[in-house]
């Protein structure tokens, strides 16, 4: 049952539907996605696939190396596995995300593998550990997501068949082992590398799980949505929020993984999924971030501008001016690309953010330089995720466009071959630079109402 607080919140957001859920859908009106979302095997058999894809993806890059002399870049575009993985899918992940929501965690399939885990674990009796500390509170996530983006920047992880290979097969284990040890869905909320961009990227996505009338969940006994009943032969507890949510008052997207169990799980039908307005105002404003999530837009602010820097030759040589310098100073080319990663995601962020804030307390707008860091969180991660969705635009045509050369030889050597001795001309993007433009020029004004609109709604 409701709480006297908790009761009090839910039917103050049932008074501002309004007009508001006028301009709301609710998805399961539609029999197709109620039917597949109601279906027994879903989101298993899907994650199943995908799972699969990736182990097929992991056998063709195994011990795939850049050739001697071959241009890294051009040699992963026309390889299958880069290509897909880091010119495909992580582009298309970015923009669902934002645009929709976390539905990439609704047919994850880590998600699955650390739920295999778990089912291992309770089979061999392990003792499940609880997901506290640096854990529960997201420190171990930005730390795993910094590490993996260095690992990009020294290694050029995203550039190397093998490498790729190495990485997924480390994400699968990783997934398994945490689902072994630790309590239910801990690689989601504890562990997953991608679980803070989630978290910051998803919170104006246009998909939501909400419940439909506060009566219908108050006359509700069972609580079906929220306990767990064991199933010893299912693959997980029946019912229930995996990331242990309280659906009936859901108020953000920023943790829900629209995986659909409590809509499954719920007899009178009252839990929906919409399909609404971006930033919805009836969604929880939260005054500060919290400090892991401050820093992971403070890492990916460096991470971000420094992936549009890299367009042009100009603005990547200011850029890079000081990590080159010191390199060159020392000797250091061999590991220029350590430098340039360190400089990215830790050294110009804290510049960026440590001088902005000192010129906002110099001249009085702020009271506290940390404090603002946490409040302005919210808002500069919609400029950094609009300035993202840009680079994976770029990214997405420039890199799909080889696809057909991939599929026709998934090693890439022999196109990379031809195309570097002038045989085959390098195939041209998607979308020309004027197309580019105007979508790169909308989103960005997209992205600045949103944040003038969330400054005002921050404040009410």
């Amino acid at each position: 049952m409701f709480t006297g607080i908790e009761k009090l919140e839910y039917k103050k957001a049932e008074k501002t539907k309004g007009t508001a859920r006028e301009n709301e859908f609710n998805l399961l009106n539609i029999p197709l996605i109620k039917k597949l979302l109601l279906w027994k095997a879903f989101p298993y058999s899907v994650q199943t696939l995908i799972l699969l894809v990736l182990l097929g993806f992991i056998m063709l890059g195994w011990g795939v190396y850049t050739p001697e002399g071959q241009d890294e870049e051009l040699f992963a575009k026309t390889n299958i596995v880069c290509l897909v993985i880091w010119g495909i899918w992580w582009p298309l992940m970015i923009w669902t995300v934002v645009v929709l929501g976390r539905i990439w965690c609704m047919v994850c399939p880590l998600e699955l593998m650390n739920r295999i885990g778990g089912k291992i674990g309770r089979v061999l009796k392990i003792k499940k550990l609880s997901i506290s500390g640096p854990i529960r509170s997201g420190f171990v996530i930005v730390s795993l997501y910094a590490l993996i983006q260095l690992l990009v920047s020294g290694t050029g992880l995203h550039y190397v068949p093998a490498y790729t290979a190495l990485f997924l097969s480390c994400l699968i284990a990783f997934a398994l082992i945490t689902g072994l040890v630790f309590s239910a869905g801990s690689f989601c909320k504890g562990f997953c590398p991608i679980a803070m961009t989630l978290n910051a990227y998803s919170r104006g996505g246009m998909l939501a799980v909400r419940a439909g009338s506060v009566d219908k969940c108050e006359e509700c006994k069972e609580k079906s949505c929220i306990r767990r009943k064991e199933n010893k032969g299912a693959l997980n507890q029946e019912g229930g929020c995996p990331a242990n949510l309280y659906p009936p008052h859901l108020t953000s997207n920023k943790d829900c993984m629209l995986c659909a169990q409590c809509i499954k799980a719920c007899e009178p039908g009252n839990m929906q999924l919409l399909l609404r307005h971006p930033f919805s105002k009836k969604d929880r404003r939260e005054k500060r971030a919290s400090w892991a999530l401050t820093i992971f837009v403070m890492i990916d602010s460096g991470f971000v501008l420094g992936e549009i820097c890299e367009q042009w030759a100009l603005t990547d040589k200011l850029f890079m001016t000081v990590p080159q310098y010191i390199m060159n100073y020392f000797s250091w080319q061999d590991y220029s690309g350590w430098g340039e990663g360190i400089w990215t995601l830790f050294i110009f962020p804290l510049v960026l953010w440590a001088f902005s804030g000192i010129a906002l307390k110099s001249i009085g707008a702020v009271k506290s330089i940390m404090h603002w860091w946490r409040s302005f969180a919210f808002r500069a991660v919609i400029i950094f995720s609009s300035l993202h969705l840009i680079k994976s635009l770029l990214r997405f045509t420039e890199w799909s466009a080889f696809l057909p050369y991939a599929l026709k030889h998934a090693g890439g050597i022999n196109k990379a071959r031809a195309i570097n001795s002038g045989i085959l001309t390098s195939p041209q993007s998607i979308f020309n630079q004027y197309a580019v433009l105007v979508i790169s020029s909308g989103i960005l004004c997209f992205a600045l109402y949103f944040f003038i609109r969330e400054k005002h709604l921050g404040n009410s």
